[in-house]
């Protein structure tokens, strides 16, 4: 699993209220979004999270139980999504757990 390193590490941290961490987790989220958005990345409601400009990958951001995880979205990108995750895990945002 790839997972956005900063909402895996919310998911384990038990010293944050139980009320705040939902809201927390959300915010992280919102961040990478934004982020991914000016690198063009777009928001695709159907598949609950965001999408790589070659459409190869996807960062689900509301799709339960895969908040902040990446995943190939298209069976023909498999090249593209290894280069996507491998950069991502590089730049230390991701980490493959």
């Amino acid at each position: 699993m790839v997972i956005l390193k900063s909402f895996y590490e919310l998911l384990k941290d038990k010293d944050i209220p139980t009320e705040d961490a939902a809201e927390i987790r959300r915010e992280v989220l919102r961040e990478q979004e934004r982020k991914l958005t000016k690198e063009g990345w777009r928001l695709s409601i159907g598949e609950g999270g965001i999408v790589s400009p070659d459409g190869s990958t996807v960062l689900y951001l509301t799709r339960s139980p895969y908040h902040g995880q990446l995943f190939q979205l298209s069976r023909e990108g498999e090249q593209e999504f290894e280069h996507i995750k491998d950069e991502f895990i590089r730049s230390g945002d991701f980490i493959e757990v």
